[in-house]
């Protein structure tokens, strides 16, 4: 049986998004981040650094059909 692909987006960007994201990319055949969010503008410039679709908005976030 083909698992099933999810797609994801992440609400939080703090401290432990190091090993989530690491632990997203291992599941990479199965999950695709659509989108981050974070209220912080630092965190979500870092998280832009490290690849992540980051969106400026919640909202923006809730509405993406993904």
């Amino acid at each position: 049986m083909t698992p099933v692909r999810q797609t994801i987006g992440l609400v939080g960007l703090g401290m432990a998004l190091g090993p989530h994201l690491a632990s997203l990319r291992d599941l990479s055949g199965r999950a695709e981040i659509a989108s981050a969010w974070t209220p912080s503008p630092q965190r979500r410039a870092a998280a832009r650094d490290m690849g992540l679709p980051v969106v400026e908005t919640l909202d923006a976030m809730l509405a993406n059909p993904a």
